[in-house]
């Protein structure tokens, strides 16, 4: 990590910088920050938590806008005749072992970066009808693969932790699994448990202490859960043959 503020000044930095700091991220670096993040999320001190978070938000929005520097293979800026051109100089004069070798050690770091819990995500459901499961009130960072964005909350808030953030970057979003094909499983879980909040939600707000147990009141959720309910039919009408729905529906 980047020296203390105290210590940001020109003359001591460039001594610094003598003696081994580094001036940009390479690979292990980028690593070991998400390694220590991961470290720090699972403290039981609130306020490491706290500070993993705060950690995960800056390397991530580091990634969204250098992605094309870490992950070149898969990265979509190049022209198309920057990208003939390269293919041309690699048949001519790379060598393959050397160039087997080097994707699998990408492979392999960009396996375990989207292993590592760093990404920064909601503890606390953003709206009172969302599913939401206990477990992911305990730590305020998840691995990138269990992660979805706020567009999509509604659809796998059951499933994936929610991301406290935005990804601009659409090549670092495929990484994460964000666009992939939905999982049923998933859709169909969610449906159940939105059926599920909505009803105890809807009896504490008729209850004689309505007004302290409900953010909303019956009409607000009777229009929320109607809207995102539909949604989710949707969904499952999109993804499934008439035999899964049948299956789902039992």
């Amino acid at each position: 990590w980047f020296p203390l503020e105290s210590l940001q000044k020109s003359d001591l930095l460039l001594s610094m910088r003598s003696l081994g700091l580094q001036i940009s991220l390479n690979w292990d670096v980028l690593i070991a920050c998400a390694q220590s993040i991961d470290e720090k999320g699972r403290s039981a001190s609130e306020s490491v938590k706290e500070r993993a978070k705060e950690c995960g938000r800056e390397l991530l929005t580091f990634l969204d806008q250098n992605f094309s520097k870490y992950f070149p293979e898969v990265a979509k800026t190049e022209s198309k005749k920057s990208s003939m051109l390269k293919r041309m100089n690699a048949i001519l004069f790379d060598d393959p072992e050397k160039k087997k070798k080097e994707a699998e050690e990408q492979a392999a770091r960009k396996a375990l970066l989207l292993s590592l819990e760093w990404v920064p995500v909601l503890t606390f459901p953003p709206h009172p009808l969302l599913p939401w499961l206990e477990g992911f009130k305990s730590s305020p960072v998840a691995s990138p693969i269990s992660t979805i964005d706020r567009d999509n909350m509604w659809l796998f808030s059951s499933s994936h932790r929610i991301i406290d953030g935005r990804i601009q970057n659409e090549d670092l979003r495929v990484m994460f699994g964000w666009c992939d094909k939905f999982s049923i499983n998933n859709i169909a879980t969610q449906l159940c448990n939105l059926s599920d909040t909505f009803e105890r939600l809807l009896k504490a707000s008729q209850s004689e202490e309505a007004e302290s147990t409900s953010a909303i009141d019956g009409r607000s959720l009777c229009r929320v859960v109607t809207s995102h309910i539909s949604s989710l039919y949707n969904e499952l009408d999109k993804a499934c043959t008439s035999d899964e729905k049948d299956l789902i529906q039992t």
